[in-house]
């Protein structure tokens, strides 16, 4: 290798040299964002902000618990008056069937 040949490959192995620190110092750059004053203040953010949808899930919660509770009384009310007319409806039916009876033996 001549004189000439060894600038050019020590001219491409500088040329690559800064272009490698220059990619690493941009990926380093990239990945360290997420540090700092802006951070924290996110950081803090997003608690708050997690700490209120937890608070906000507890009292959904709460507020299903209590209309469940009120459904269940509800359904239970319904089924018992449900009840009551099958058995006033039964007793009705036979009522007519031996009113339906009678009538039958007196004709």
């Amino acid at each position: 290798m001549d004189e000439n040949g060894l600038r050019i490959a020590f001219a491409g192995a500088l040329v690559g040299a800064v272009c490698l620190g220059w990619v690493l110092h941009w990926l380093w750059r990239l990945m360290g964002q997420n540090t700092g004053p802006k951070s924290i203040k996110k950081t803090a953010d997003l608690a708050t902000r997690l700490h209120d949808a937890e608070e906000a899930l507890f009292q959904a919660e709460a507020t299903l618990a209590g209309e469940r509770q009120a459904h269940s009384a509800r359904v239970t009310e319904l089924e018992t008056e449900l009840a009551q007319a099958h058995d006033r409806m039964r007793e009705m039916r036979d009522a007519y069937e031996q009113v339906l009876a009678e009538s039958r033996g007196e004709a």
